[in-house]
């Protein structure tokens, strides 16, 4: 979460601004930091792009549910469609929201539920903000409370339903609503659809012009609106008909300083014109009766009676209407937020000293407390990274310019690990501890525009600058890496500018001052600084206690680590070496060709001693115990190389390129030993432990790579440093080092090889429980596991868990990682094998073009339950390490009792797993659906992260409790269970229930929006009440567990008589385009359709195609060389 605070440097101020000059957080500067502003929001409002603020009482007191939960989702996604980001304000437990997460939304809506636990939602204006912020309370805010809450955010529009007014009658009760006033005294732009006409509206329009409110309709003719009706019967003072001119306005208002704010009118959607003139009759009768039954004279009571009233006598038919406004209002209001940002963006002549930054979730805005006390240094490199990518394919000369996209994003080595290691603090120590233990970067950088935008970007993601040296001098120039990419985002060529680490030396005086003073248990050190600078902080880190780690960087400055261990030698150092280090194959090479020279470190006395104690056989034992895919540890020299090297790095954590990481450690506490020894080498562990005649233990553990979706990788500059980070990342009141041996090295492998991120650090949580061993420590070791297993300290297990295959050619290897795609299906019950699992693959990376394998005979059938399997569904394991196949338990050939199939047919489905694709072992069969279904049809499975858990989810007919028989009327509803293992699952509960008939479901997730695409079949008979019956439709949303909205229906229709099985892909080589075969059941079969825009719905029938023969309902995944080689050979 994100908070806002004071400080920013001058960059932001000038060419990013927040918000308005005379920012009410300006005069109030503890305020902001009582807002928790969502981090979407947060990156937009300091990156100056339109933010539109929406309220939350229509949520809590308007709509009810579920309506006011679909509306606030529909108000979002309308705001995005846009062109701006959505920012809905509530108050939840006490704490001010600016954006809520859907699952926030949904908890809000639940007014019943919250009502019942005793957290009724109130209503808050201004009045009532601090009282129940006080009392922990939860809140939907008023049009006088989202004002008040935006504008201290730094939101300038707002959009909502309608502006609160004088109550008829008001002029003798005073009730007059304080949207009006909070208008006159808060500088933000309101989009509503004026005020409902059971208020006085002609008064109300008085109380605006006194409070100085600018009153400005958004239509040709002037007309003020009055909610349900486009005409109230009142002219607007003013009269906009385009956001730009309603922008401009509002930015002229801004320049000028007035303090009050503007409201526009939008006028009801022209289709609900007609059903306002009747509720406008209604509302006239029911002013009228109020009239005459006295309530009119009964002041507050009276807007309620009328609302009741309208109600009863609409029959609720105003809902549909008072959506609709709300959605367009969104709208309306996102358009002129866009165009104001265009206005905020293009001006030169911004103030330069009251705009908020923002902090990431931090109790308190501390972003600029110069702190000295860190259990975490980093001395380095920070950079600017700047990277220029062309957006078409064909390159003029080399004397032109081309379109493209610029990108600027901090990066350096240094400041990738510390803010990966700030991250992972961030996420595992208690809010109360995280201040204390925030990493500190040491880096030098001068006084230039450069080192501004590096201040202010390392400074808005909740880490320290005050180990950012500034050296005066004009010709010290801020580190910067300007890389040249083409349109597929591989490198091209780049200059880095890192003049400004020379000057490290010139300061080290204080880069030392500062270290001592943080007392840090670990200093990690890069590969930028010199030889003497390098042996300087270690002497110095030594000297206070400090673990030391070192990221290599580049091959050419790896090897500036060999001369700092070799003058510890010189000085009789008692511990000559280091904690760790992260070199990639071809970094341990040069290294270890530097230490092996006649002058190097490997022919000192120290090193014979400590490699004596494990005999002259150490590498041939060694060779001996690697096996199976380990073999090129011994083969590439890797573990010779290693071995040879562990003496002055105690643990070497190499990174293997697409073959994965190993690790190669030297354990001299017995005590530490004595824990890998006593689970010894483990073949199936990839785990080879050899014992020393002083009780320490050599240590070799292989973690070979996860193949992850290759277009889920968005940006692997970086990747490296932030497995040094989170390697760094600590218990930091611990004194050894431990390796985790669960969950967290296959998530982390996972994570670091998809990076998704668009800059140079990007973060995932991972399983932070599982058992540790403890090596190396200085002094006596702590190996009580329960105590540190409430937080992780694991310095060498994260930075396994991170490496994830960094090589010389990170961006190329990634693009390269699937390179082919695997197709499971039947064939179809009028077959008497049809009912078995086939398997083909791709011709190369070409969807539209397949061979299939096993001779093109069925490769896996089932023995279990009916004996008969379809729609299989393949699943990878979301870290890499095998694979499961789920298929519906169901055999109609011979027999076509499709009633029965439906009514009496198996809850149970049929799972395979396998961990190469090509042995998949014994099926077993799992019972998922409850004994009201009648049939458990096209199971599925997909990974989610907010339960890290699977989702597994399938099609079945569910009838009464007592109709045990199953004799009664039903229809198929999509069911789900959660399960980590395939073996056992949780109860099953209904998914998606349409009312009517939906099967064969399944998603599609595009990483780049954070979209859920969902396809299912419409089962109702195709009629004139379902025309588009019998074809697939297509929805989206945030969250697995959240609401989707309808995309397109009818899908293929046209190109397919029918359509069923949807299988959903990426390409491989296309970073837009998407793949979808339905299965024309009862025709073709497989049928492929593709588009480059799945956000559209837009789908296309492909040409050109070559399928198996007769494919049906089935999935496509994709798939590595060695896997494809696995599958030829079946």
């Amino acid at each position: 979460m994100y908070f806002l605070g004071r400080g920013v440097s001058r960059i932001a101020r000038s060419s990013r601004p927040v918000t308005n000059a005379r920012n009410l957080a300006t005069s109030n500067s503890d305020a902001s930091n009582l807002l928790a502003i969502h981090p979407e929001v947060a990156h937009a409002l300091v990156r100056g792009q339109p933010v539109v603020a929406l309220e939350s009482t229509v949520i809590t007191h308007g709509l009810t549910y579920p309506e006011n939960l679909k509306t606030a989702i529909s108000c979002e996604e309308n705001v995005r469609a846009n062109g701006a980001v959505p920012a809905t304000i509530a108050l939840l437990n006490g704490k001010l929201h600016v954006g809520l997460e859907e699952k926030q939304l949904e908890i809000l809506a639940d007014v019943e539920s919250l009502k019942n636990s005793g957290k009724a939602p109130v209503k808050l204006s201004r009045r009532d903000i601090a009282p129940a912020m006080s009392l922990g309370q939860n809140g939907g805010t008023t049009i006088a409370g989202t004002t008040i809450i935006a504008h201290l955010a730094g939101i300038k529009v707002f959009a909502t339903g309608g502006l609160g007014g004088v109550h008829r009658g008001g002029e003798i009760t005073w009730d007059v609503s304080a949207d009006l006033t909070e208008l006159g005294r808060t500088p933000i732009a309101v989009v509503a659809s004026g005020a409902k006409s059971i208020l006085d509206i002609g008064r109300t329009l008085e109380v605006l012009e006194t409070q100085g409110v600018t009153v400005a309709a958004y239509d040709n003719d002037g007309n003020w609106p009055a909610f349900f009706t486009p005409r109230s019967g009142h002219k607007a003072p003013w009269a906009f008909n385009n956001p730009k001119d309603a922008a401009k306005s509002i930015y002229l208002a801004e320049k000028l300083g007035l303090q009050s704010g503007t409201i526009f009118g939008v006028p009801i959607p022209k289709e609900f014109e007609s059903v306002g003139l009747e509720i406008q009759a209604a509302v006239d009768q029911a002013v009228r009766e109020s009239e005459e039954n006295g309530v009119a004279k009964s002041g507050r009571d009276t807007t309620p009676w009328l609302l009741n009233r309208v109600k009863e006598l609409t029959k609720g038919v105003s809902v549909p209407s008072n959506v609709a406004l709300l959605e367009n209002n969104a709208r309306i209001g996102a358009r002129i937020a866009v165009e104001y940002a265009k206005l905020k963006a293009n001006r030169i002549d911004e103030a330069t000293s009251s705009y908020q930054s923002v902090f990431i979730n931090t109790p308190t805005s501390k972003a600029s407390i110069q702190a000295t006390k860190s259990p975490l240094v980093v001395v380095g490199a920070a950079a600017m990274d700047i990277t220029a990518q062309p957006t078409i394919s064909h390159i003029p000369g080399t004397h032109s310019t081309s379109p493209g996209i610029v990108r600027m994003s901090p990066g350096g080595v240094a400041r990738n690990v510390t803010e990966a290691a700030h991250r992972v603090l961030k996420v595992l120590s208690p809010a109360s501890e995280f201040e204390a233990k925030r990493p500190l970067l040491i880096s030098p950088v001068g006084q230039d525009t450069f080192a501004t935008a590096l201040t202010f970007e390392t400074e808005s993601r909740g880490m320290r600058v005050d180990g950012l040296l500034k050296f005066s001098s004009p010709s010290v120039r801020t580190a910067v890496c300007n890389m040249f990419l083409d349109a597929k985002g591989d490198l091209q060529m780049g200059v880095a500018d890192m003049g400004s680490m020379a000057e490290i030396e010139t300061g080290l005086t204080k880069v030392l001052e500062k270290l001592e003073a943080a007392a840090p248990k670990i200093v990690a050190i890069d590969g930028n600084e010199s030889s003497s600078t390098i042996s300087a902080i270690i002497e110095k880190a030594k000297a206070i206690g400090s673990l030391i780690f070192y990221e290599p960087t580049s091959t050419a400055k790896c090897t500036r680590i060999i001369p700092a261990i070799s003058q510890m030698l010189a000085k009789g150092e008692r511990d000559p070496y280091i904690t760790g280090s992260f070199p990639n194959i071809i970094e341990l090479r040069v290294m270890w060709e530097l230490a092996r020279s006649e002058e190097g470190p490997i022919n000192s006395s120290y090193w014979w001693q400590v490699v004596d104690k494990f005999g002259p056989d150490l590498h041939r034992i060694l060779a001996g115990q690697i096996k199976g895919n380990m073999t090129f540890l011994v083969n590439d020299g890797i573990i010779q190389m290693a071995t040879q090297l562990v003496p002055f790095i105690k643990h070497l954590i190499i990174k293997c390129g697409s073959k994965g990481v190993v690790v190669v450690a030297h354990i001299t506490d017995k005590e530490g030993a004595m824990n890998w020894v006593s689970g010894g080498t483990q073949s199936q562990k990839r785990q080879v432990v050899v014992r020393g005649s002083d009780g320490s233990a050599l240590v070799v553990h292989y973690f070979p790579a996860h193949t992850l979706d290759r277009t889920r990788v968005h940006n692997v500059t970086g990747a490296g440093n932030d497995f040094s980070g989170r390697c760094e990342d600590t218990d930091l009141g611990y004194t050894g080092i431990c390796y985790k041996t669960t969950g967290l090295f296959r998530d982390g492998l996972a994570s670091a090889r998809s990076k998704q991120s668009t800059g140079a650090v990007m973060f995932t949580n991972g399983d932070c429980t599982g058992d540790f061993l403890w090596s190396d420590t200085k002094g006596q070791p702590n190996v009580n596991t329960k105590q540190y297993q409430s937080y992780v300290a694991s310095l060498l297990s994260v930075a396994v868990a991170i490496a994830a295959c960094v090589t010389a050619a990170p961006v190329q290897e990634r693009q390269n990682a699937y390179s082919a795609y695997m197709f499971a299906y039947f064939t179809g019950e009028g077959y008497s094998n049809g009912e078995t699992i086939s398997f083909a693959v791709s011709n190369g990376n070409n969807a539209l073009s397949w061979t299939e394998v096993n001779g093109g005979n069925p490769y896996l059938t089932s023995s279990i339950g009916t004996k008969g399997v379809r729609d299989p569904s393949i699943i990878r394991a979301h870290d890499g390490s095998k694979f499961w196949l789920l298929a519906t338990d169901l055999k109609m050939y011979g027999s076509g009792d499709w009633n029965a199939a439906v009514r009496t047919g198996s809850r149970s489905i049929v799972i395979w797993e396998s961990t190469d694709l090509k042995n998949w072992g014994t099926p077993r069969l799992v019972q998922v659906s409850p004994a009201t279904a009648g049939n458990t049809w096209a199971p599925e499975a997909i990974w989610d992260p907010s339960q890290n858990k699977y989702m597994v989810f399938w099609a079945s007919s569910l009838y009464a409790t007592n109709d045990t028989a199953h004799t009664g009327s039903s229809y198929h509803r999509i069911l789900r269970a959660t399960t980590t293992d395939f073996k056992t699952f949780s109860a099953p509960e209904v998914y998606i229930d349409k009312g009517w008939a939906v099967i064969d479901t399944t998603f599609a997730y595009d990483s780049s929006t954070s979209t859920y695409y969902r396809f299912s079949k419409d089962e109702r008979a195709n009629s004139s009440s379902a025309p588009n019956g019998k074809f697939v439709f297509q929805e989206k949303g945030t969250s697995l567990s959240g609401s989707f909205s309808l995309i397109k229906e009818g899908v293929g229709k046209g190109s397919i008589s029918r359509g069923e099985g949807p299988t959903v892909f990426k390409s491989n080589t296309e970073s837009n385009k998407w793949y979808m075969f339905i299965d024309e059941f009862g025709g073709r079969g497989y049928v492929p359709f593709e588009t480059t825009n799945i956000a559209s719905g837009a789908w296309t029938l492909s040409t050109g195609y070559s399928l198996p023969s007769r494919p049906r309902h089935g999935s496509v995944i994709p798939i590595t060389e060695a896997e494809r080689q696995n599958l030829l050979s079946l």
